[in-house]
Order: structure tokens, then sequence, then C-alpha cells
């Protein structure tokens, strides 16, 4: 049976957790010349169970719709697609000429979605590897973006939201508001959601534009936002994580962090944050206690997914996303090797 890096985290993973005070090997995975990870063993990466990825600063993850590949994006303008039983590189997306700041699929997983400081957000057909579309506005640089089935959802330095036909390329609508940096989009029940640097969050009509609610509580800039089916999440400059009730705008949790979350993803009953100065953490959303914090770098992205957690710093780390007083080893080495 092909060896694969998941099925071999998860073996390292239950090496660290043994109670022999024996020091274990941590899977790295590094680019050769041809840029083709090469699986080599090091003693020590920042408590990470693997690491990949040339040096740079990986600004944007985004996990693949069937949670087999994912894309990461970067200051040195790559867009790399990634696959996450081998650890390596499928394709290289070609085309930007400046930094990387936001990446997404299509809900098929067929299209690759990205934005960049160069202005554009760029539309990638994955098996070809070939740029289908460009979408720009001139004098406007698109930080957030977001996708929902046909249409593509874009925001960022000029405070409107812009939504185009993604087969077309054409816009569909322009929804206004105050001249303001919108940070983060999040597609939820229909409905575009937004967290920019007024301290707001708003929530339009995907169809109409019309502004439905705002949310008030964060008392800094809001960084990233992240829904996940009527729940909201967001964090912000304020050291904070606010967990929303969508469709009553009702606060229903706060969970203070020791520092600003600049990224944050949810997975089912956890949340992982991102802290700017180099901290992620994991917390249980019921309890709003932190489980496990990890990566003391600079952290410019993060996704949660199965018993993962995936950290873009200045190269991608994979960290083990599991509370300790709660491992089922057994099912998770089952789980993985039937992928």
């Amino acid at each position: 049976m092909k060896t694969s890096l998941l099925i071999a985290l998860t073996l390292l993973f239950l090496g660290c957790a043994s109670k022999q005070e024996v020091e274990t090997p941590i899977a790295e995975i590094v680019e050769t010349a041809k840029s083709e990870p090469k699986l080599i063993w090091t003693s020590d990466v920042d408590g990470a169970i693997a690491v990949l990825g040339a040096p740079s600063q990986y600004s944007a993850i985004a996990l693949a719709p069937d949670r087999n590949s994912f894309v990461s994006g970067d200051w040195d303008k790559r867009v790399l697609l990634w696959e996450i039983e081998s650890g390596a590189i499928l394709k290289e997306f070609a085309g930007h000429t400046d930094k990387i700041v936001a990446a997404a699929f299509s809900a098929d997983g067929k299209t690759l979605f990205s934005a960049s400081l160069d202005k554009t957000i760029r539309a990638w057909d994955i098996a070809s590897g070939k740029q289908i579309r460009t979408f720009f506005v001139r004098g406007v640089t698109f930080n957030a973006i977001a996708i929902d089935g046909a249409r593509l959802i874009g925001a960022g330095s000029d405070g409107v939201i812009r939504v185009w036909n993604v087969k077309n390329g054409k816009l569909i609508r322009q929804i206004k508001d105050r001249r303001v940096f919108i940070s983060s989009i999040a597609i939820a029940q229909n409905k575009i959601i937004r967290g920019g640097h007024d301290k707001l969050i708003k929530i339009y009509d995907i169809k109409s534009g019309k502004l439905l609610r705002s949310f008030k509580g964060h008392n800094e800039l809001i960084h990233a936002i992240a829904a996940q089916n009527e729940t909201l999440y967001s964090s912000g400059g304020d050291k904070t994580i606010r967990v929303w009730n969508i469709a009553k705008a009702k606060l229903l949790k706060t969970i203070k962090t020791p520092e600003t979350a600049i990224a944050i993803s949810v997975d089912k009953d956890r949340l992982a944050s991102g802290g700017e100065n180099g901290a992620a953490r994991l917390f249980d959303i019921a309890s709003g206690k932190e489980i496990r914090s990890f990566a003391q770098v600079p952290i410019g992205s993060i996704a949660l997914f199965d018993n993962y957690a995936l950290v873009g710093s200045e190269n991608l780390r994979f960290f083990s996303a599991i509370d300790p007083n709660k491992v089922d080893f057994d099912g998770i080495l089952k789980k993985r090797i039937k992928r």
C-alpha cells in the first residue's frame, strides 16, 4: 500500500503522545530544485508534524471541497495546488504580478480563484492550469473573495462589494457602502456577510444587494470572518473572537485571545485562530476554552480540517488539532487508511 503523508502524520502524532521520553522525528516536506517535494526527517520544527513549501510568506490557504488538496498563495506571487496525501505540488498557476492575498475554490472544485495586490482576481481551470478570466476595477485592490455558485463576490479597498457572473465575467451588482476597507467576506444562507475596518459586520441579500442587518460589538477593526451553518465567527483588533447567530444578529459568545487573530477557520465544533504575534490557537466552540496553542511564527493564514490545522507562515506547517484528552488513535488511523 502506498504510504500517504497523512497516515505518516498520524503515526508520528501517536509516537509523540507516547509516555516514553524519546525524541520523535518529525516529517518535513521541502522542495527540490525542480519544486518537487521530498520527504526528509528532522527532530524539531516548532512542534509541527510536517512542513512544506519554499521560504516565503503564505498569506492565503483554501481547502478543496473534497479535502484531498489545498491551494496556497504567497508573497512571491505564487499560487500552488498541493496534494494533501503526498505533499506534492500538483500545479502552479502563474500570472499574478504581486503578492497573493486570498484564494477560493468553486463548489465543484473545478475552478480556482485568487486575489492579489496587483489589483486583479483571476479564475483558473484546475484541470489544465490555464487562466480562464481576469476580474478587475481600476484603482481597487481586492482583499476578500467568496464564491456562490456561478457568482464571484469581491471586495476590498474602496468599500464596494461587487458581484460578477463567473461564466461571462459580467458585473451583476455593486453594493455600495461607506468608503471603508473590507477585510473579509463570507456567504451564508443566500446572504453576503462582510467585516471591515469600520468595526462592523454587515449582512446583505445576495440577490437584491439590500442591507438586512448590522452587527455591532467589536471595539476595533475586524480582521476575519467565517460562517458555518447558522453561525458567524469574527475576529477583531480588540483581541476577541465573537460568535453570532446570523438570523437574529445576536451575539452568542465572546472568546478572549491573548493576541489579535488575523485569520480564523472553523470545522464543526472547533475554531482555529492565527495571531499577528505568531501564535495559533485551537478552541472548543461550545465552551470557548482553548484546547491548545502552536506555531510560534508570524501567521498569515490558517485552515482547520479533520484532525489537522494547516498554518501559513514563512512556510506551510501541519499541526495536530486533536484534544490530547479525547484521542481515538485507532479510529484516526483507520479513517486515514480508508481515504
